[in-house]
C-alpha cells in the first residue's frame, strides 16, 4: 500500500479575517488539503492575489532530498476550501527547491526558489543559485527561470518570499557561501521590479 504525502496548511491566520466568527472560533485550527500525491510534496508558499484568489506553490519530487524536484502551482477561488489540479511551472535538469510566491503592487507575480546540482551517483553537491520566474497574467503562464546574480559568492539559496518596500525596491532573503568562509545570511536587492538583482548586502556571518 502506497504511503501518501499530503500537502496542507492551517487556515487560522490566513482565513480568520475572511471567515464569520461562528464558523471559525478563536484558536481553532483547520487543515485544508491542497494536493495529495504518492510523491513527496513539500515547501509550500502561498499568496493572496488582488483578485482575492489564493495561489500556492510547492515542490514535488521522489523524496524530500531527491534530485528531481520541480515546482507546481495550484489555485483556490473559495478561501482555500478547494484547489485546482496543480500545474508544473518550473522543471529543469537541476533540483528546484523551496519556492515562495508574491504579487507585487503592479500585479506582477514573482516565484523565487533555488536549484541544486547532484553528482553522477545522485548525491547532492551544493546549490547553484537563486532563481525567479514571473507571471504577468495572474499565474496563468510563467517566464523561463532567471538566475539572481551571485556577485562573488560561490552559491546562493533562499527559503523565504520576496519583500516589496514602499518605494518598489524588492528584497530577496538569501544565504550563501564563498570558498573560504562559512555560510552567511544575506539580502539581494532589485530596484527595477525584479528585472535584475545587482546588490547583495550582508546580514550576519559566523565568526
Amino acid at each position: 500500500m502506497n504511503k501518501f504525502f499530503i500537502l496542507s496548511f492551517l487556515g487560522i491566520l490566513l482565513f480568520s479575517s475572511c471567515t464569520k466568527i461562528e464558523e471559525l472560533q478563536y484558536g481553532e485550527k483547520r487543515p485544508f488539503v491542497i494536493y495529495k500525491s504518492g510523491m513527496s510534496t513539500t515547501s509550500p508558499g502561498i499568496t493572496r492575489l488582488r483578485s482575492g484568489e489564493l495561489l500556492a506553490v510547492f515542490r514535488q519530487s521522489t523524496s524530500p532530498r531527491s534530485y528531481d524536484g520541480k515546482i507546481l502551482l495550484s489555485c483556490s477561488k473559495d478561501e482555500g476550501k478547494n484547489w485546482s489540479q496543480p500545474d508544473t511551472i518550473v522543471t529543469t535538469p537541476w533540483d528546484c527547491r523551496n519556492p515562495s510566491i508574491v504579487q507585487l503592487k503592479n500585479g506582477l507575480i514573482l516565484v523565487s526558489f533555488f536549484q541544486s546540482r547532484y553528482d553522477t551517483k545522485r548525491k547532492e553537491l551544493n546549490p547553484i543559485g537563486c532563481f525567479t520566474v514571473r507571471s504577468f497574467d495572474n499565474g496563468k503562464t510563467f517566464t523561463a527561470p532567471r538566475m539572481v546574480a551571485n556577485n562573488g559568492y560561490d552559491w546562493l539559496a533562499t527559503s523565504n518570499r520576496i519583500l516589496e518596500l514602499g518605494d518598489g525596491t524588492l528584497i530577496l532573503p538569501a544565504y550563501g557561501k564563498k570558498a573560504v568562509e562559512t555560510t552567511t545570511a544575506l539580502v539581494v536587492i532589485s530596484r527595477d521590479g525584479g528585472e535584475t538583482w545587482k546588490e547583495i548586502h550582508l546580514i550576519a556571518k559566523d565568526s
